[in-house]
């Protein structure tokens, strides 16, 4: 059975470690708490199964404290936090370990995600729906889950908003390129950003609606 011999122990108050130093002259930086719960000293004979099992224990809160940083920042999905820990050289399962820690304190919520990106892409990015639903894919969201996520919001009228206010700026611009077609081409170029054929039929409708109100308008006048 080997043993190593604890030379000293440097303690950091500042970020809640400890620098471990052997008697091989190995250094290891381990968390306060671990060094408290498993009774370690200066002069402290460990065996190396414990030694290994610290610094498993070591990496998995190593990890949890990258993951609570990421979140510190702005809201992420699993699949985020799981790329991040797999860059960082993390196995499946020390991640899986702090994923289910960062759901089980509610630090990580999916469906909360989902929920909060959909009315920030809706409201500020004027989104169409096909588009969240790929952004979100990047994000690692399925396809099933957004749409789940979707039957809770009434997004109808706002993307029908989107639509109108999209088609409207284009409308714009090409009447002042004097392109022909003006309709047809905004039709077009609101079916590349995701809208379907129907809410881009009411927002054409809308849009031409308004534009003989304003010919009727200058002709009156």
């Amino acid at each position: 059975m080997s043993f190593f011999q604890i030379k000293s122990i440097k303690i950091n108050k500042n970020n809640n470690s400890s620098i471990i130093e052997l008697d091989t002259g190995q250094k290891y930086v381990i968390s306060i708490d671990l060094v408290v719960r498993n009774k370690l000293n200066k002069g402290t004979k460990i065996e190396k199964s414990l030694l290994e099992k610290i610094l498993e224990e070591q990496r998995i809160i190593d990890a949890k404290n990258i993951a609570l940083n990421l979140i510190s920042y702005r809201a992420r999905t699993s699949f985020q936090i799981e790329e991040k820990l797999q860059q960082k050289g993390y196995t499946k399962q020390e991640i899986q370990k702090v994923i289910q820690f960062l759901k089980e304190f509610s630090y990580l919520d999916d469906k909360s995600f989902v929920r909060n990106y959909i009315n920030f892409a809706l409201g500020q990015k004027k989104r169409s729906r096909a588009q969240i639903i790929q952004e979100l894919y990047r994000k690692g969201i399925s396809k099933e889950d957004a749409e789940e996520v979707f039957k809770e919001i009434e997004i109808e009228n706002k993307e029908l908003e989107n639509a109108y206010f999209l088609g409207l700026k284009k409308y714009k611009q090409l009447s002042k390129q004097n392109k022909p077609n003006p309709i047809n081409r905004l039709a077009q170029y609101l079916y590349t950003k995701g809208f379907a054929w129907d809410v881009i039929q009411k927002a054409c409708d809308k849009i031409k609606t308004e534009l003989n109100s304003n010919e009727n308008t200058s002709t009156t006048g």
